[in-house]
């Protein structure tokens, strides 16, 4: 006898109990797949919680960690600063206290060579030079530029010489030579700071000293003018004597002490074109031209007076850009040899103005006080030879 079984839930068809019982076993083991399936499944989302709340985790420490870091950085940025600022000030803190030192040198070496007695200043001379060069200066047989203008300043400072290193008095001895138009136009004269009445100066000009080199003081516009400052500044320059500040430039120690101020004069952007004509018993040699006092620093370059350009130069570097020939050279050169001719060397200094109007500047008897670090070092032989020393005065 068939037993039959109607299984409408599993198949369209009749089975045999055999059959059900085979068939059976196929859903068990299909529910047993369907289970590991959906075990596996919630392992796989328990190990994916697991990791998103160790990545939250790691993220929260990676935040701290930023925070410290963040910190920490601050920290060095404010550590950085402070040492920064300290190194600053003790930067500043040292450059004072050399400056100190360089003025206490000065100070002293100036007291010693103004009451330097006369038979003992050759001996002085020497021993300043050496300091300055770390050369031994032999005044009895000068052979070099820096040597012989040594010589000179110790034997040939002359009252004639005296009188045209005064930059008020020289205006005399120009108007003679060569004539009054060639002067920057005077704007007074006063012994003492406080007699200048500058509501009668212009808004521009030029303070100085008469009575040595570097004594100016350039008033670009008067509203700014810082008077108590310039008051004490030029009152400073009144009572030093020039003649003993570097190494007995002895054409100075007689001029009466005098300010002065002159018209401002300028090219452009404050530079003034300035042409040093280097003159040797009385004929001019060389012209020397100054650029870039006030963008990146002085630089001079020397020419011939056909305008070639020189290679060498002296304590300021060369100037490499090629300067124009000045239209009316030959006119200066003229008027420096009419001013030097008195003299075995002198250096004759112009201004040339855009419009070719040509200003009397100075004339220098002790360019550098003759220090002059020359490059190459034999140009200092060879601007010596062109210098013909007379007999001593």
């Amino acid at each position: 006898m068939i037993l039959v079984v109607k299984t409408p839930l599993f198949a369209q068809k009749n089975l045999t109990i055999h059959g059900k019982i085979h068939h059976m076993s196929h859903l068990k083991n299909y529910l047993k797949s369907i289970y590991r399936r959906f075990s596996r499944s919630y392992r796989q989302q328990a190990y994916i919680l697991d990791l998103q709340r160790q990545i939250v985790s790691q993220n929260d420490q990676i935040r701290k960690l930023n925070e410290k870091i963040s910190t920490n950085h601050q920290i060095i940025q404010s550590l950085q600063n402070q040492l920064s600022q300290y190194q600053q000030i003790t930067e500043e803190k040292f450059t004072k206290s050399n400056e100190k030192i360089d003025y206490n040198n000065k100070s002293l070496t100036y007291k010693l060579h103004r009451y330097c007695p006369d038979d003992k200043r050759a001996l002085a001379l020497q021993d300043w030079y050496f300091e300055k060069t770390g050369e031994i200066l032999d005044l009895q047989n000068p052979q070099t530029f820096n040597e012989k203008i040594q010589w000179l300043k110790l034997y040939d400072s002359t009252p004639l010489k005296t009188k045209l290193a005064d930059k008020f008095l020289v205006r005399d001895y120009v108007k003679e030579k060569i004539g009054e138009q060639y002067l920057i136009p005077l704007l007074g004269s006063w012994d003492n700071f406080d007699d200048i009445d500058f509501d009668k100066l212009p808004n521009q000009f030029v303070l100085k000293c008469n009575h040595g080199c570097g004594y100016n003081l350039i008033v670009y516009d008067k509203n700014n003018f810082n008077l108590n400052k310039s008051r004490e500044t030029i009152t400073s320059w009144l009572q030093e004597n020039y003649a003993f500040r570097a190494g007995f430039e002895m054409q100075y120690d007689q001029i009466q002490h005098k300010i002065i101020a002159e018209k401002y004069l300028e090219n452009a952007k404050r530079e003034l074109y300035d042409y040093k004509i280097w003159c040797f018993n009385g004929k001019a040699k060389y012209i020397q031209y100054l650029s870039n006092r006030h963008t990146d620093g002085l630089k001079m370059t020397f020419y011939d007076t056909a305008w070639k350009k020189q290679k060498f130069s002296y304590s300021y570097p060369l100037n490499t850009q090629t300067i124009n020939k000045p239209n009316n050279l030959e006119e200066m050169i003229s008027l420096a040899e009419k001013l030097a001719d008195s003299f075995d060397h002198a250096r004759i200094d112009f201004y040339r103005l855009n419009d070719g109007k040509i200003y009397f500047g100075e004339i220098t008897f002790t360019s550098m006080s003759g220090v002059c670090k020359w490059e190459p070092e034999q140009t200092d032989h060879e601007m010596g030879n062109l210098i013909k020393l007379s007999a001593k005065k």
